[in-house]
């Protein structure tokens, strides 16, 4: 088997998910002819770097270029906070590395336009200097229930869709002694960290709207930062909501939806729900009941189905443990980098890849301006 050299660049929580994938696939996507192995990870401290090579029986670094630089790494993965994508995603595509970039791409549009410029240079005829593969972490692409959704709406099973709703609801900065950190300086926020997932998977599933008018809020205006103890000014929304229009350039015909996230939901855990209504089917989805998609078909009227979805993966992905197991948010994560290793494997797209990214951050900016200046604006 051919060996595909990892590098992880930012070691947290999502940094950890991306190493758990890699560790589980051998059970998760049997059917890969390539065999992945993590050779560096990079953390910001030299005692994080260490606890990390340790973990993951690699070396540890803090010198994130040694990855994205080095000829023994194949793949770089971003995991960095979302201020940290830049500089090691634009050298890892002058370095022809493999890139999986955790979402968003970057912390602005701004940066995120640096990215799309590195993506499109060309040599003297035109022809890209990028040819590597490359793929955002948008993992509810990879739950299966919403691979039915996708199938439903692709066979047509809904008609033409009327309206959608997709929400995102976290509880984490509820109370005001949630402490300081940088989900609430600029290139945090719950546009970025909630919406990216939202608007990429409404993307997948209907389109993105043509128009957009958006509300957020900052629920408390400072925050106490633990490492001085004193308040900060926080920077970044705690919570927003989008309605949206797109009208049919036949026909005229409006389908209305609603995107909406939040960090101030008391109570909730990782709620992701998701309705979209037809005119001959409707689906709902959540996330905190994912083995399920409910689907209603309008001309039987026989009432909502609940469809099983579990674990029924397609190659390269198997069905461990059983097809029937109850779906899992880290066995997504788990679908999403398979896909990443099987395009590298035989050159297949990925489909969300760097440039899904970047229209995504184009599309969360125009939800940013539209909330700032409180009026309707064109979302493409």
């Amino acid at each position: 088997m051919r060996e595909l050299r990892v590098g992880i660049v930012g070691f947290g929580m999502i940094g950890k998910v991306h190493a758990f994938g890699y560790r589980t696939l051998p059970f998760y996507a049997r059917g890969l002819k390539i065999r992945p192995r993590i050779a560096m990870v990079a953390t910001s401290r030299p005692e994080t770097a260490t606890a990390a090579g340790e973990l993951l029986g690699c070396e540890g670094t803090t010198d994130w270029r040694r990855i994205t630089e080095s000829p023994e790494i194949d793949a770089v993965h971003i995991c960095t906070p979302n201020r940290d994508h830049l500089a090691p995603l634009l050298s890892a595509i002058g370095h022809q590395k493999h890139i999986y970039c955790d979402k968003p791409v970057a912390s602005s549009l701004d940066e995120a336009l640096q990215v799309e410029k590195a993506l499109d240079r060309a040599d003297g005829a035109g022809i890209p200097l990028y040819t590597k593969v490359n793929m955002m972490t948008f993992h509810l692409r990879f739950i299966p229930a919403l691979i039915r959704a996708k199938r439903l709406i692709g066979e047509g099973r809904l008609g033409r869709v009327l309206e959608y709703r997709a929400a995102y609801r976290h509880s984490s900065n509820a109370s005001p002694d949630a402490p300081y950190k940088w989900k609430f300086d600029v290139g945090g926020g719950a546009i970025l960290d909630l919406g990216s997932h939202l608007a990429d998977l409404i993307d997948w599933l209907v389109g993105l709207p043509d128009e957009i008018c958006a509300d957020s809020v900052i629920a408390h205006p400072t925050r106490v930062d633990p490492a001085t103890g004193r308040p900060r000014p926080v920077r970044a929304e705690d919570a927003f909501t989008v309605l949206t229009r797109t009208a049919d350039p036949k026909t005229g015909a409006v389908t209305r939806g609603q995107i909406g996230g939040t960090k101030l939901a008391t109570g909730s855990e990782d709620e992701m729900s998701l309705e979209i209504y037809g005119e001959k089917g409707a689906l709902r989805f959540s996330l905190m009941d994912a083995h399920f998609l409910d689907f209603y078909d309008a001309e039987k009227k026989e009432g909502w189905i609940r469809i099983a979805a579990g674990a029924r993966y397609t190659d390269p992905h198997t069905e461990f443990p059983s097809p029937k197991s109850p779906a899992g948010w880290i066995r997504a994560h788990a679908a999403c980098i398979a896909q990443f290793a099987a395009s590298i494997e035989t050159g297949a797209p990925v489909g969300a890849d760097l440039r899904q990214g970047i229209r995504i951050q184009k599309f969360l900016d125009a939800v940013r301006r539209s909330a700032e200046a409180r009026a309707w604006l064109a979302a493409r």
